[in-house]
């Protein structure tokens, strides 16, 4: 008995390892995004205490009760009183220690936390809008590394780049932890920015993920291997959120900063020695010419052409054996000399010419909107690229939710288990989309458009409004479709444009929301800066308004689209009567 339990413990190991060894990808993508998710309160609150203790001078004793859980549910209160009266720090002293029951002392504190916590945060959004332009950074990135990996077949430097800068940025915050009193938080959120920027960040890392995926996974199981990466990223994420309070708490700065350094240099050692390159396709070329070489002479050498021949026609066939086996020798060589030649002609070409190039291919991304295509195509195609770009922009108030939070709701810690939340939801509404929306009731793409973007118009109007612990969490439950915009609208440009052109079309996509960033961050903190402690939740009319205009547009795409639709439909209906009128065919001959 043992030895059978021994032996089924082993293959369960073993098959156990292999998953381990095919999930890879997903393990550097881990350690990638896992430090950043484990020390979310840590980088939201760390600048905020810097601009606390070396921009705004505040004494340590406020600076270190910006995360006091008690005086932030105070503030939105403290905020009400500086806003509805004429005061002095004397009155507020007064009124606050009779109507909360606190010491003079306690409520000269509680001023000063609240007054510091909105002084910090205007420094604080303040350098983001600052720093934005150098997103752009990154679109310079992107229009070279496509080409350039294709061209040279390099595929690893996309995760490892991005590795490289996150591990750069958790250095900057490591310095900024130990030096809290000296070291402004201008220095690494701007080094942060910078490095992250020129090494790609985030869209690079996922460029390389999919790409490698893509490559390395057979064509009829590809969708199942996108699904499992997503799956393993959504799940990680829903673990990971509710433990950023305890790990924060138990851990402190300079400790988590130095764990998270940890987890990006074994990331950056998993990729170079643990992540194989995606297989040369002149690496698979020159086998199949070498298996085509062996093969004529294992045919030559297995058997006679004539049996009737003798043995001087059998002499004399082995001779022709050792000629033909020769010349056909001499003819691989001469074909593998040829292709090294013009294999090193065209790689000094593309040494020559790769920049131009890049430029050339970046430019012709954009002549995918200026087609001529069937049944007002170009119309449609442009209508859904603004509504795509309107929508972008309208996800910039998602940065500002945390800062919100802390000031409209008195919230501190409670944004992990919040986060987490919303990973879960959003990962339910997912299926719902896929389960029921599309396999169940075939609803169109702009219609599922139309739906999500309804449901996050109205939780965005709660957030504006509501205080109530339930109703913040209801209104995320309500936006539990936030990811089926951008799947729906790709889905809907695949209808309208060639497969040839979705690549270009994608790329286009990616530039414009490289383009709307900054631009975005702009006016969103422009206007929360403004009302920061009279309304704080203003910026959300913003988006109100701009998801007003993106369901417009997509109840008139809607309308646009049908046509495609009915193409669509006519072309799969010839092949769908052919295959019946086979499958008759086949009967009525079985019959006869």
């Amino acid at each position: 008995m043992i030895g059978p339990t021994k032996t089924n413990f082993g293959r369960i190991w073993q098959k156990l390892w292999k998953f381990i060894l095919g999930m890879k990808i997903e393990l550097a993508f881990f350690l990638y995004f896992a430090p950043g998710t484990l020390n979310s309160i840590g980088l939201e609150l760390l600048p905020i205490e810097k601009a606390c203790r070396i921009n705004l001078n505040y004494s340590d004793v406020v600076c270190s009760n910006l995360n006091n859980a008690y005086l932030k549910e105070l503030c939105p209160s403290v905020y009400e009183f500086k806003g509805n009266e004429s005061y002095t720090a004397s009155d507020f002293i007064l009124s606050f220690s009779q109507e909360k029951n606190l010491t003079d002392s306690d409520s000269e504190i509680l001023f000063d936390v609240c007054t510091a916590e909105t002084a910090a945060q205007a420094l604080k959004l303040e350098v983001h809008t600052d720093r934005a332009p150098l997103g752009y950074l990154a679109l310079i990135v992107i229009i070279f590394a496509g080409p350039l990996g294709d061209k040279y077949n390099r595929k690893k430097p996309f995760l490892l780049l991005p590795m490289i800068g996150e591990l750069i940025s958790v250095t900057a915050y490591l310095i900024t932890s130990i030096f809290q009193t000296t070291v402004p938080m201008q220095f690494h959120l701007y080094l942060e920015t910078f490095v992250n920027s020129i090494c790609g960040g985030f869209s690079l890392m996922l460029m390389g993920v999919f790409s490698i995926l893509a490559a390395t996974t057979a064509e009829e199981d590809r969708t199942f291997r996108f699904g499992v990466f997503s799956a393993f990223s959504s799940g990680a994420g829903i673990v990971l959120s509710p433990l950023a309070k305890y790990v924060f708490e138990w851990m402190g700065y300079v400790y988590m900063f130095i764990f998270c350094l940890i987890i990006h240099i074994c990331g950056v050692i998993f990729i170079i020695f643990y992540i194989d390159e995606v297989p040369k396709p002149t690496e698979s070329a020159n086998h199949e010419m070498k298996k085509e070489k062996a093969e004529p002479i294992s045919t030559l050498e297995g058997g006679k052409v004539n049996p009737g021949y003798d043995a001087t026609t059998e002499s004399t066939a082995s001779t022709l054996e050792l000629r033909s086996r020769s010349a056909i020798e001499e003819k691989v060589i001469s074909q593998l000399q040829e292709a090294a030649s013009s294999s090193k002609a065209v790689t000094q070409e593309v040494h020559k010419n790769i920049v131009r190039e890049s430029f050339d291919m970046f430019i012709s991304n954009f002549k995918v909107l200026s087609v001529v295509r069937p049944f007002s195509g170009r119309v449609t195609l442009c209508l859904i690229i603004i509504g795509y770009s309107i929508f972008v922009f309208s996800n910039t108030d998602v940065l500002l939710l945390s800062s919100f939070g802390r000031i409209a709701w008195g919230w501190t810690t409670e944004f992990a288990l919040y986060a987490s939340f919303n990973t879960a939801v959003g990962f339910i509404g997912t299926l719902i989309v896929t389960g029921v929306f599309v396999n169940l009731f075939k609803l169109a793409d702009p219609l599922l458009v139309i739906i999500a973007v309804i449901c996050r118009l109205i939780s965005r109007l709660m957030y504006a409004f509501t205080k109530d612990v339930a109703m913040i969490y209801l209104a995320g439950g309500i936006d539990m479709f936030n990811s089926a915009p951008a799947v729906a609208i790709r889905s809907v440009l695949s209808k309208i444009v060639g497969v040839d052109e979705l690549g270009r079309l994608y790329t286009v996509m990616s530039v414009l929301e490289t383009l709307i960033s900054p631009l975005s961050v702009k006016a969103y903190v422009k206007i929360f800066q403004d009302y920061l402690e009279t309304k704080p939740g203003t910026f959300y009319f913003l988006t109100v308004g701009l998801l007003a205009v993106v369901i417009l547009l997509f109840i008139r795409i809607h309308s646009m689209i049908k046509p495609f639709l009915k193409e669509a439909a006519n072309e799969e209906a010839p092949g769908e009567q052919k295959e019946n009128a086979d499958q008759n065919d086949n009967i009525e001959s079985l019959r006869l």
